[in-house]
């Protein structure tokens, strides 16, 4: 029987500014199989709040949430009067190690050990000249270029001496580094110039935060945030390219990303979208008036600005000047949650503001997409074939 696609989009507004998504299909893709999550929240968590209604937490934040919250009311009120079904797909679930198989011993010093033992492939690895299920020692894979150059999904099996054979299942026309990002910056930056420079790159940095750290098996957080002024992203960039990065609700995040990360990259505020989490019936998983904490997360866009040449051939004589970066309208995503930290996948948002046949990279990502780039020290980590179950 052939194959159905799950689709990710529930609901989608005539604009598409206002979006329904469910995690685990839009990370699922074109696969036959299922990828496991965690039970849809069924109600809103209810927090502590402050006995004086007056009391402001933190400023910065009231006025941020400010800036968005007609746009996030708005978006409700849309798919509530909309769409007349589910807020999300049915589930597979079942207990999830977060770590993996893999990924202890990675965790516990397998990776700087292993990072010393051997050097880096030249070339990238194509995994679809081997036969499916074909087994690789951790050192053929670990800090190298791997990619499934094929139309189909392959099964990988990465073998190392402490663990056993693990199976992996790679994506069609996906390829990942993985390696800790500071320890593989050039490995990275080699490839971007070998295929032409990125036009997408995604970025979900483990910001520090106390969830993470009450949620041990989650995943490590950044030792020091100024680290990520060490990515290259300023050449590894085509023109006119697109930069996202994920931030929680801390301002002091945002500040960062637009007053430190972005100027260093060479980018342009150039837009951000809203992650609104619900729970499976609809309601924001906190009070979206809450003082200490809100129930979504922003994507922040920056976009490398147009050459001069490009701006004085943009238009015709007497047209209004050309801006010189080019907007990314606000979107709403509404989706309910799954594993913590697993974010919706970004591949069917963000085709309309890029060119045919985009070259796209995922930075800190915990799973392979179609057609694109994920590098990290986790890149695989939900691969593995234990996360997921016939559809």
């Amino acid at each position: 029987m052939e194959h159905q696609q799950q689709q990710s989009l529930l609901y989608t507004s005539p604009d598409r500014s206002v979006i329904l998504l469910d995690i685990p299909a839009s990370i699922s893709g074109s696969s036959p199989l299922r990828l496991l999550s965690v039970e849809p929240l069924a109600a809103p968590h209810i927090l502590p709040e402050p006995k004086d209604p007056s009391f402001v937490f933190n400023q910065e934040l009231l006025d941020i949430h400010n800036t968005l919250r007609e746009a996030i009311v708005a978006a409700l009120d849309k798919i509530r009067k909309e769409h007349r079904q589910d807020w999300c797909l049915e589930r597979k679930t079942r207990a999830i190690d977060t770590h993996g198989p893999l990924f202890p011993l990675m965790i516990h010093g397998f990776k700087s050990n292993l990072g010393l033992l051997q050097s880096p492939s030249e070339e990238p690895l194509d995994i679809a000249e081997f036969e499916a299920g074909t087994s690789f020692d951790i050192t053929d894979i670990y800090q190298s270029i791997i990619r499934n150059s094929s139309q189909h999904y392959h099964s990988l099996n990465i073998t190392t001496t402490s663990v056993g054979t693990h199976n992996y299942i790679i994506p069609p026309r996906s390829s990942f580094l993985l390696a800790p990002i500071q320890s593989s910056i050039g490995i990275w930056s080699k490839y971007a110039t070998s295929i032409g420079l990125f036009d997408f790159i995604l970025l979900d940095p483990p910001w520090p935060n106390r969830s993470a750290e009450r949620c041990k098996s989650a995943y490590d957080t950044l030792p020091n945030h100024k680290d990520l002024l060490l990515l290259p992203l300023e050449s590894s960039l085509c023109e006119n390219g697109v930069v996202g990065v994920w931030v929680t609700n801390k301002p002091k995040w945002r500040q960062f990303v637009l007053q430190r990360l972005f100027p260093k990259w060479g980018v342009e505020y150039a837009g951000e979208w809203i992650w609104l989490k619900v729970t499976k019936s609809g309601e924001p998983i906190f009070n979206l008036e809450s003082v200490m904490r809100k129930p979504y997360e922003i994507l922040l866009f920056g976009r490398n600005p147009l050459s001069r040449k490009q701006l004085s051939s943009g238009g015709s004589r007497g047209s209004l000047p050309q801006p010189r970066v080019s907007r990314i309208p606000q979107k709403v995503i509404v989706a309910v949650p799954d594993l913590h930290s697993r974010k919706p996948c970004l591949k069917d948002l963000i085709k309309s503001f890029m060119p045919m046949n985009y070259r796209a990279c995922e930075i800190f990502g915990r799973h392979l997409v179609e057609d694109w780039f994920t590098w990290g020290d986790e890149s695989i980590k939900f691969n593995a074939s234990e996360h997921w179950a016939p559809a």
